[in-house]
């Protein structure tokens, strides 16, 4: 009974520190509101019930009710009640970017530093999310011929799996979605306070994102891919091995590059137009031609079934029984999608416009 009664103390103390420090992050962003509006000379100057703080705090603690019973339980009486007319044009004037400077000073705020032999580890991966049907949005809007049609969005999430906290997000309309894009954006942003592994699915695998992290200090990768990702790795056996493979990489199509294509010399990506746009969701970055080595695992989960990693750890900290259990760890995001979505209440939304 002493333990549980403690257990209750410490979790109780933890649940005002976090609120308090919430707390105290929104009062300070209060006093430079004008940073996290769309109109800094017009918006929340005037002196309303819905001020920038009470808007902010509302629409973090909001759960699965509707708008009106959520404003009721905020505001608890009628005295200096709003009505849900006025919150929606309130909330018009946020940017968005006022919940990303506050989720990263949160995290500054509250970081724990619990780490793996040393490392930070990052699960990159996604999730859908439906809200409002509107069929004029074409990036979002998904039309079948058994339903009447939806609209979607693709969250890309970096979570920091030992401390349990999410470190950054990109949505995505359903239709524009570019996972690897989303993860080289997110990497760029990553700031780190030591070395630090990126654990991505295979829907995350390409080269140009590889090559990021590489050249990123401090930070090495694991990423789970198909067995025919790159002629490469299609070519090698089906059974457990831990190997290097190297290949160059081109963005031109000379006599000669095409010569090195045809003789498995050389690999062709996509590279910047001469007006510096990307030509195609897999593109390459950097210099061309390139020499890029790729450190790739293969290990067995059934008796018939095998998975295949690349990683740029090396081999004599991280074996292969090392490999895979640190991919089996990556299995966290997934779960804490679930507790984000259903739990924390993600799924609901008080709004019928588009909120991007």
């Amino acid at each position: 009974m002493y333990t549980v009664s403690n257990n209750n103390s410490a979790q109780v103390l933890t649940a005002r520190r976090i609120k308090e420090t919430l707390d105290s992050i929104v009062d300070e962003m209060a006093n430079t509101a004008y940073a996290f509006v769309a109109n800094p000379d017009k918006d929340f100057t005037r002196n309303r019930v819905l001020t920038f703080n009470k808007m902010i705090r509302i629409i973090i603690s909001m759960g699965g009710n509707s708008l009106q019973k959520e404003l009721f339980d905020f505001f608890k009486d009628t005295e200096h009640f709003a009505t849900k007319s006025a919150f929606v044009q309130q909330r018009e004037k946020i940017c968005p970017e006022a919940f990303k400077y506050l989720l990263h000073q949160f995290n500054k705020s509250c970081a724990d530093d619990k780490t793996y032999m040393g490392y930070y580890l990052y699960a990159c991966d996604g999730t859908t999310v439906n809200v409002a049907k509107n069929p004029a949005n074409k990036e979002t809007f998904i039309s079948t011929q058994e339903t009447v049609g939806y609209n979607q969005y693709h969250v890309n999430a970096l979570y920091d799996i030992i401390n349990k906290i999410y470190v950054d997000a990109i949505v995505q309309g359903i239709h524009y979605m570019n996972e690897p894009q989303a993860a080289v954006n997110m990497v760029n942003s990553l700031n780190h306070r030591g070395k630090a592994i990126l654990i991505c699915d295979r829907n995350y695998a390409a080269l140009n994102l590889i090559e990021y992290c590489n050249r990123k200090d401090g930070l090495d990768y694991l990423i789970r891919v198909r067995y025919n990702w790159i002629t490469e790795i299609k070519n090698l056996p089906m059974e457990e091995f831990d190997k290097e493979i190297v290949f160059e990489i081109r963005t031109t199509q000379t006599k000669e590059d095409k010569l090195a294509y045809q003789c498995g010399v050389a690999k062709y990506i996509s590279g910047k137009s001469p007006k510096g746009k990307n030509k195609s969701s897999q593109h390459w970055d950097f210099e061309s031609p390139y020499r890029m080595s790729i450190r790739v695992v293969r290990f067995k989960i059934t008796e018939d079934t095998y998975e295949t990693v690349i990683t740029s750890l090396d081999k004599c900290s991280f074996s292969l029984e090392k490999i895979k259990e640190l991919y089996g760890l990556r299995w966290n995001i997934e779960t804490s999608f679930r507790d984000l979505k259903y739990t924390i209440g993600m799924v609901n939304f008080h709004a019928r416009k588009d909120i991007l």
